[in-house]
């Protein structure tokens, strides 16, 4: 806006962006004390509110390239643009889980966003990298008893969000764990683990797979993903 052009942003009705869930950013420059992914949020949406620039509520289906215009599609309308910026951020690595009873489904998850605030839920997260610690932190700040599983006894969460953990002193690790099998059980799943030939039970209300993101373009038709710079 500031050089004369009319930018126009698109954003899902609700954004589940992993900034909005992350419990405290460390690595924004001017928020030397960190700053929370909801607090962070909220002053992006600031800013872009004082210069006025236009924010859509409409998730985008598909983008292809048209005569000199980039042509964007969301469920019930059409845009066209002459330069185009994307930015959708990235999206879950398909979860490598067996196929069980399609019933469970709505006890897996891929982020927190559909974990409820407060409840005191008992939640197993997957993964052992910066995703899962920190949706580890941000549930048990929330109230929520938290137990972290690893296939492996790597740690390859930043040193920042390790020592967050080790300060907490409530989430319980477990490393060495490969998920065995997942049955529902009176409203929850129990959830066997194999260490070697030991299975340990835990009796979770979700079960979140924080496995690995990849770049979320599959909006994107071949030839605009082709001249992606």
């Amino acid at each position: 806006t500031r050089m004369g052009l009319e930018p126009v942003g698109f954003e899902r009705p609700e954004p589940a962006s992993m900034l909005r869930m992350a419990n405290n950013v460390e690595t924004y420059l001017g928020f030397p004390q960190g700053i929370s992914g909801q607090e962070l949020f909220r002053l992006f949406r600031e800013q872009l509110d004082r210069y006025q620039v236009e924010v859509l509520y409409k998730e985008v289906k598909k983008v292809y390239s048209g005569e000199e215009v980039f042509i964007i599609e969301s469920e019930d309308d059409q845009f066209s643009c002459d330069v185009l910026v994307v930015a959708s951020g990235t999206r879950p690595v398909k979860l490598a889980i067996p196929v069980w009873d399609e019933e469970l489904a709505r006890y897996f998850h891929s982020d927190i966003s559909r974990i409820p605030v407060h409840g005191g839920l008992s939640v197993g997260i997957i993964g052992l990298g910066d995703a899962a610690f920190d949706y580890a932190l941000n549930l048990s700040g929330r109230g929520h008893q938290v137990n972290l599983f690893g296939r492996s006894d790597k740690i390859l969460a930043n040193r920042a969000l390790w020592d967050q953990f080790r300060r907490n002193g409530r989430i319980a690790l477990h490393v060495g764990q490969v998920l065995h099998s997942v049955e529902e059980s009176s409203g929850k799943i129990r959830c066997r683990f194999k260490n070697q030939e030991e299975v340990s039970e835990y009796l979770l209300d979700g079960l979140i797979f924080a496995t690995g993101r990849e770049a979320a373009l599959g909006f994107l038709d071949d030839e605009v993903l082709e001249n992606l710079h």
